[in-house]
This record gives C-alpha cells, sequence and structure tokens, in this order.
C-alpha cells in the first residue's frame, strides 16, 4: 500500500500514550506511505523518536519551516517517566486501600503523616484518661514511604468512594492548602439545621463505599496560625529539638519564621530549594537545604521530616517525653466516623 496521509492536530484525537506508543508504531507499520503529521504534543515527537531514530523522520516548526530535532523535547521524556511513575504509585497505592477490608483505614497526606498518629494511636489508647475514647477502636495505616500530595490524596479519595466495600477507609489532609483539599473537607450545617455539627464528611455513593474525609482539626496553640501540616501538633520547642545524626552532625527541623525573607536567620542561612518558604511569621517545616552561616559552609544540618518521625515514634532522646496530647481531637473525629457506622457505640 502506498500514498500520503495527512492528520491536523494529532493529539486532539488521541490519548497520550497512544501518541507517544501506539501511533509511531503503526506509522511504522506502512513505509510506503507518507505520514504528514502536525502536533503540538512533545509525547508524540519522543514516540517518533524512538521507533524511528533521528533520521527515519523529518520535524519541522511551524511557521518558520525550521528543520529542529527531537533533543529539543528532552525535558519531556523526564517529565514523562516522571508523571508514568506517579500513575503507577498511585495505583499501586489504591490497589492496597482495596485490598484492606477489615479493619478501618486510614489514610493520610504526607510520607511520615501516618508515622506521627501510629506513634499516638499506641501511646494514647493507654494512658488511663483517654481510654474511654480510645474504647472499641481498633484501626489501622495505611504505611507507605514516597509521598502522597495533596491532589493524590483527593483524588484517592473520590476513586476509593466509587467502589463498595466492606470497611471505613478514612481520608485526613493536611490544612495547610485549604483550596486543593476543600472536597475533603467537612460539610458545614446550614442555618436552620438541629443536627448535631459533624467534622468529616461522607463520601455518598450508590457504591456504598464507607469513604470518610477530614481536614487536621487546629490545635488550641495554632489558632493563630491555622495553615498546618502534621509536624505542627507538636510545640515549636518539640519541633526544633535537635537530634545527633550517625554522622556525627547535630540536625533538626527548622521553621519558616527563623530566616528572613533572602534566607538568613541566626548563625544558619537556606539554600535556593527552600528559600520560599522563609520569611517572618512563615510557620512552614522545613527539612533540607539549612547550612551554618559561616562562610565556606556546606554540610546540610536540617533534620529530615523522616528523621525526626522516626526519632519521635521510637520515643529516642529527646522525644521520650512527647505526650500526644494534641493529637486527641484528631481521634475524636475518628470516633464521631466509627459511630457514624455504627461500629462503636457512643
Amino acid at each position: 500500500m502506498s500514498g500520503i496521509v495527512v492528520i491536523d492536530e494529532v493529539e486532539l484525537h488521541l490519548h497520550s500514550n497512544l501518541q507517544r506508543e501506539i501511533l509511531p508504531k503503526l506509522i511504522k507499520r506502512f513505509p510506503k506511505v507518507q505520514f504528514i503529521i502536525t502536533s503540538h504534543s512533545p509525547l508524540f515527537i519522543l514516540g517518533i523518536e524512538k521507533s524511528f531514530g533521528s533520521s527515519g523522520y523529518e520535524l519541522y516548526q511551524m511557521p518558520e519551516g525550521r528543520r529542529i530535532g527531537a533533543e529539543m523535547f528532552s525535558e519531556f521524556q523526564k517529565a514523562y517517566e516522571y508523571l508514568a511513575s506517579t500513575e503507577k504509585y498511585q495505583s499501586d497505592i489504591s490497589k492496597r486501600i482495596n485490598d484492606s477490608r477489615s479493619k478501618p483505614l486510614v489514610v493520610t497526606e504526607g510520607k511520615t503523616d501516618w508515622i506521627h498518629l501510629k506513634a499516638a494511636y499506641s501511646h494514647l489508647k493507654t494512658v488511663e484518661d483517654h481510654k474511654a475514647l480510645f474504647e472499641g477502636m481498633d484501626i489501622e495505616f495505611l504505611e507507605f514511604i514516597d509521598d502522597m500530595g495533596d491532589t493524590q490524596l483527593c483524588s484517592l479519595c473520590k476513586s476509593t468512594a466509587k467502589v463498595k466495600r466492606d470497611n471505613v477507609v478514612i481520608f485526613i489532609a493536611d490544612a495547610d492548602k485549604p483550596a486543593v483539599t476543600k472536597d475533603l473537607a467537612a460539610i458545614p450545617p446550614t442555618a436552620d439545621t438541629t443536627e448535631p455539627v459533624k467534622h468529616f464528611r461522607f463520601h455518598s455513593t450508590e457504591a456504598c463505599s464507607k469513604t470518610y474525609s477530614f481536614i487536621l482539626p487546629i490545635p488550641q496553640h495554632r489558632e493563630l496560625t491555622p495553615l498546618i501540616s502534621m509536624e505542627h501538633y507538636y510545640t515549636d520547642d518539640q519541633i526544633k529539638s535537635e537530634v545527633e545524626c550517625s554522622d556525627g552532625i547535630k540536625r533538626r527541623l527548622y521553621i519558616g519564621g527563623e530566616f528572613d525573607s533572602t534566607g538568613m536567620g541566626d548563625g544558619v542561612r537556606c539554600g535556593k530549594k527552600s528559600s520560599n518558604k522563609c520569611g517572618g511569621g512563615r510557620i512552614d517545616i522545613i527539612d533540607d537545604d539549612v547550612y551554618k552561616a559561616e562562610k565556606g559552609s556546606t554540610a546540610n544540618i536540617a533534620l529530615s521530616k523522616i528523621d525526626f518521625a522516626e526519632n519521635i515514634a521510637q520515643r529516642t532522646v529527646p522525644f521520650e517525653n512527647v505526650d500526644y496530647e494534641n493529637f486527641i481531637p484528631i481521634f475524636e473525629i475518628i470516633r464521631e466516623i466509627l459511630i457514624a457506622e455504627g461500629l462503636i457505640t457512643e
């Protein structure tokens, strides 16, 4: 078969995977057909490069008619690979959620949030003053080691709500990006309602999904700075506690307000990677790219969030006396949900 095929703006008609993987292979099956294709999609160009090699096709930039090479799109290749790995990771997480069919499952946003909550749960349920709160509560946490951002959490919650399941799944989002996580927040009561205020959202679908969500409640000591993440449940003194690491360097978490807007602090400086978190009044947690201010200092002195979480969970010095009292409101909301599902009694 021979001939000429003209396709205008091919990306309008095909999914990204078809653009990159399938269409170039289809074109290659017809060596006697000349394909003239316009596209704004770097993924299609990368697929052509992969299938034909740099000498097997010609690429022109319009309207100038200037011949160019696919190397101009190399950054998109990296972006595509990152997207593919992210989609696979989210698929793996979804499978783990759907495979959980027994105990109520708590799914958190950050890769260390579940460590803090699990440690708080293990400790608080043994405290005599809180036995009533934890009576009958038997929950588990989705444990993962990679980051799951707020957008991913929202997406997972929505997809989980479409699946019929036997156990409750509770999604908990940080309170630092309310515009992103508004779909996970509790729905405010109407003015004329007589029902008690609910601090959670039930994602009701025909699938009987038993899916719930809520935003981190604001602890009393953060009422003036409510855009918080899980680490903010600890006091500033606890957050700033130093830990001696295996390389002999003492490290700790830093808070954005410890630096001015240029990234300079008291004897320390913040690198470019984290400088957007710095400035008076900022409470962003900084866990990397902090150095001593002295000239030539290149050793990072910020403690990673994962090291902070693990030291807290293991109650190592100086965290041996952490009491987790600020976490109580989180478990009060979880209890509300379990009562609503009839899993425990009031």
